[in-house]
């Protein structure tokens, strides 16, 4: 793609009021697909040698916080380790955090979002970790820091005091748990938990805050030569920071309990949060997921076999929380694109997750497989039983005002430019395509692109598909728009006995006058005829199972 011709190029016209809406998945059988939103696909890799998705933190107004290592670009700007996603689904290209070091933890809270991690600016203003940013990932203020720390590890944040938790490695390899005033960053000096670590132990930690007032604390207590390592997970008392309630948990992985009513699920198992007694009726084999709305889901790998025809992946079972860890039958699987039993058998992990709020009954989960090299790939799945989901019909318009072509494949804009004939008329032109929430289908998502006149663009609409996407993004003068729908790719200009209908792209050739404008055609007779009038053809781009010709 031309990515000089992109500045100036793009196609047909639609009203600033009508907004994208990408929708959470919604169908009505177990499937197994991943999520485009974001489009994790477009991620390139962070300071590691993949992208990797780390966390789907929730945030109050709808929207998620995605964390991890990866590099992405919308609207010209670049988005490291960190991206904010509104409600509806899209970036929020106003929420920009870029650190000079490594993010190791992000809470979001109330007050804004702190951060932890190596770093000593983020957006260019000196800062020391941990810090707390505002809302909207401009402003921020440095917590108070412990005298003669090294490092400052994870944030857990209570709501109800305002008071935020840290783990610190200190100048004399003492380990120690700290809090805050994280509303006016003030360190509180009386309270502290010292955390013993042995010599061949390395500073590292996390803390979680269960619903009984316990502080949990997971530190790497002890390594070995070949890399192998005990982590330890204890509960302490937020009153009595000195008392230790619950001692010995551990696990292979530095991770924390997930926390259920009077339990704290911790890989296959679950422990009285009270005083960590492992529930003995309770057993399971597989890694934690999430507990909610009374299920606690696992994850397991699935090698795959050929009888019966079980893909390679990744799979989710439940079990009720009021029996005793034996699975419902429920069952959700995602393939893994590069999964091998090789990967299986090493037992790498972890797989992190984030269930989705509201009415729904569905598990939504990044799963990040690590290889022996440490690289890993990034999958978001998502399971809806509600509404069965509908594909799609591309519908083009005309709009005589500015003699622009647009099309469309979301429902609810063709119903508002139904109701507005003067302004948008049919042409006759339609395709059929496929729903673009997904892509374990062999159809790639098409991603909208807008030229706002307020950024001195055509007012018109571009479509990509594929590596057009990431391209497309790194264009400020382009507002992304989410994808629209998704179609398969020719094979050079011809297309496949699956989708035999060619889709040609024209060019009105105005970039010089900033009236671009582009118009896409199913049949050989209109191409001609737009040609006839000076458009340039610009070949097959997309390949559809049916079409219906333009009348004008």
């Amino acid at each position: 793609m031309d990515e000089s011709k992109l500045t100036t190029v793009s196609c047909c016209t639609l009203r600033r009021w009508l907004v994208t809406l990408l929708l959470l998945a919604t169908e009505a059988v177990w499937s197994q697909r991943l999520l485009t939103t974001p489009d994790f696909s477009s991620f390139t890799a962070g300071a590691l040698d993949s992208p990797e998705i780390l966390q789907l933190l929730p945030l109050a107004d709808g929207g998620k916080l995605v964390f991890g290592n990866f590099e992405v670009w919308y609207e010209g700007k670049q988005f490291v380790d960190l991206l904010r996603l509104k409600p509806d689904g899209e970036p929020d290209t106003q929420w920009q955090v870029l650190a000079n070091g490594r993010i190791d933890s992000v809470v979001p809270t109330s007050l804004g979002t702190v951060l932890s991690g190596a770093f000593t600016y983020v957006n260019g203003v000196p800062v020391t970790s941990p810090v707390l940013l505002s809302s909207l990932g401009l402003g921020m203020v440095s917590l108070a820091q412990i005298p003669d720390a090294r490092r400052v590890y994870g944030a857990s944040f209570d709501e109800s005091s305002g008071l935020a938790y840290v783990v610190a490695w200190l100048n004399d390899d003492t380990y120690q748990a700290r809090r805050f005033n994280a509303r006016t960053g003030e360190l509180d000096a009386q309270w502290r938990i010292q955390l013993a670590m042995t010599t061949t132990g390395r500073p590292t930690g996390g803390t979680a805050i269960d619903n009984q007032g316990g502080l949990w604390i997971s530190w790497v207590a002890d390594t070995c030569f070949d890399g192998c390592h005990t982590v330890k997970i204890a509960r302490f008392s937020i009153a009595e920071p000195g008392r230790e309630l619950v001692a010995g948990l551990a696990t292979s992985w530095q991770r924390l309990p997930v926390f259920d009513g009077d339990f704290a699920y911790l890989d296959a198992y679950r422990y009285r949060i009270d005083n960590g007694v492992r529930d003995a009726t309770w057993t399971n084999s597989d890694q934690m997921a999430t507990v909610g709305k009374g299920f606690a889901y696992y994850v397991s790998y699935d090698e795959g076999s050929q009888s019966p025809a079980v893909p390679a992946g990744v799979a989710f079972r439940r079990a009720p929380v009021s029996g005793t860890g034996v699975y419902d039958g429920w069952i959700f699987r995602t393939l893994a694109p590069q999964f091998s039993s090789e990967r299986a058998s090493y037992g790498y992990g972890p797989v992190l997750r984030w269930a989705l709020p509201g009415g729904y009954d569905d598990i939504a989960a990044v799963v990040t497989e690590r290889k022996p090299d440490h690289a890993a790939s990034p999958a978001l799945m998502v399971r809806d039983v509600r509404v069965p989901e509908k594909d799609p019909t591309v519908v083009e318009y005309y709009v005589p005002a500015l003699q622009h072509y647009f099309m469309t494949g979301r429902q609810n804009e063709q119903d508002l430019l139904d109701a507005l004939p003067q302004s948008f008329q049919r042409t006759g032109m339609t395709f059929a395509a496929k729903s673009s929430r997904y892509r374990d289908v062999s159809e790639q998502p098409v991603c909208r692109m807008y030229a706002s006149p307020d950024k001195g663009g055509s007012n018109s609409h571009f479509y990509g598909v594929g590596n057009d996407c990431p391209t497309l993004n790194k264009l400020s003068g382009l507002k992304y728009e989410g994808f629209d729908f998704s179609v398969l790719k020719p094979t050079g200009s011809v297309c496949g006995a699956d989708a035999l209908n060619p889709v040609w792209r024209l060019f009105n050739n105005k970039a010089a006058t900033n009236e671009g404008n582009h118009r896409y055609a199913v049949s050989t007779a209109t191409k001609a005829r737009m040609v006839a009038q000076g458009w340039i053809d610009e070949g097959v781009v997309f390949c559809s199972l049916s079409v219906i010709d333009a009348t004008n």
